[in-house]
Formats: structure tokens, C-alpha cells, sequence
């Protein structure tokens, strides 16, 4: 009798060991599962972040007005264009155009129109430019072009287009200048610079190359 209900209990402890495996095993199963499912919510949490930070530096860089690249975009920019440049041998342009007599179409038509007017010659921009070059608004009516692979012929070529392209009755001025091969970023933007100056002390509505 003694020996009988041993094994009875013996059996029972093996079954109920092997009732507690069962459990355990489902457990392990349904934490396994979970840890799937918290792995792909972490996955996608990262890449909701990962675009959000995107668009964040996105919109740091765009000018909200136009769409154009801003200043801070250009003085990133530039230099990675002028380092290109210095690597492959090749011609690159910049070109600084401001919108003559903006002011005065602020005080008589309002700022509406003069936002109008910002907003299409951002749209002649990428017109009449390729989808390379680098375009910003980099002041309240000043641009700024580079045009990468670019030498003057087909620089002055292209801004002309530019030039003569906008609304009727607006015009521009433009400063031109080619890196030289040596000069630093600020130092090409200087000259660009200068070259406006030019343009607007010669009467405006006209193209200067330095």
C-alpha cells in the first residue's frame, strides 16, 4: 500500500513538474512574442524620429517664404561646393542678384506684392538653373546662386536668362564671380559681392563679372 501510493506520488510530481514546463514554456513564448512586438514599436518609433530630425534640419535650411535654400544652407553649402571644385578641377560661378528698387514695391504695393514678387523669382530660379546648382535667399530681396561644373561663358549665359526672366517691370542686379582655384569660400562670395556693388553703382537691371 505503502509502495503504491509512493509511485502515485511520484507520477503526480512528475506530472506536475511537467505541468509547471508547459507553463513556463508558454510563458517564454508569450514574453518572446511581446519582445517582437516592442522591438518592432521601438523600430518604428526610431524611424519616425529619424525622419522628424530629418525634416527638422530641412526646414532649418529652407527659407519659408520661397521654398529656396536660406542663409544658413549657403554658408553650409558653399564651402562643400568650393571643396568639390578643388577635387575635380572643374569651374564654379557665384552669384549674389538683388531684386532693384524692392523697397520702394514694398512702400507702394505692399508687402503682399513684394512677396509675390520673392516668390517668383524663386520660381525663375528653378527655372532657369539646373536641379545641381545651389540657390538660397540669403537676405531680404538678395540671392545667391553656385553653379558646380560651370565655367563664365555659360554662367553669364544662364543668369542672363535669369536676369531677363523676371515678372514685368521687376528687374535685378547681378555680381559674378569664378573661383580662381585658390581662394577660400568667403573670399569668392567677397568678390561676387563686389561685383554687385558694380552692377548697382552702374545704374542697375545689369550683369557684372569680377
Amino acid at each position: 500500500m505503502a509502495v503504491g501510493t509512493a509511485r502515485w506520488a511520484s507520477r503526480a510530481a512528475g506530472v506536475g513538474l511537467l505541468l509547471d514546463a508547459v507553463r513556463t514554456r508558454r510563458r517564454l513564448v508569450q514574453c518572446e512574442a511581446e519582445l517582437v512586438r516592442l522591438h518592432a514599436e521601438l523600430a518604428e518609433l526610431r524611424q519616425r524620429s529619424d525622419e522628424l530630425a530629418d525634416r527638422l534640419r530641412a526646414e532649418a535650411r529652407t527659407d519659408p517664404l520661397t521654398g529656396i535654400g536660406n542663409r544658413r544652407r549657403w554658408q553650409e553649402e558653399l564651402p562643400l561646393e568650393v571643396e568639390r571644385a578643388r577635387r575635380s578641377g572643374t569651374g564654379l560661378a557665384v552669384a549674389l542678384i538683388d531684386l532693384d528698387r524692392f523697397k520702394q514695391l514694398n512702400d507702394t504695393a505692399g508687402h503682399r506684392a513684394g512677396d509675390g514678387l520673392l516668390q517668383a523669382v524663386a520660381e525663375r530660379f528653378t527655372t532657369h538653373l539646373r536641379a545641381v546648382d545651389l540657390v538660397a535667399r540669403i537676405g531680404g530681396d538678395e540671392f545667391a546662386a553656385a553653379l558646380p561644373d560651370t565655367f563664365a561663358d555659360t554662367a553669364r549665359e544662364a543668369l542672363e536668362r535669369l536676369r531677363t526672366s523676371l515678372p514685368s517691370g521687376a528687374t535685378c542686379s547681378v555680381g559674378l564671380a569664378m573661383w580662381d582655384g585658390l581662394e577660400s569660400p568667403d573670399d569668392l562670395a567677397k568678390r561676387a559681392d563686389d561685383a554687385l556693388y558694380r552692377a548697382k553703382a552702374e545704374g542697375r537691371d545689369r550683369l557684372v563679372i569680377d
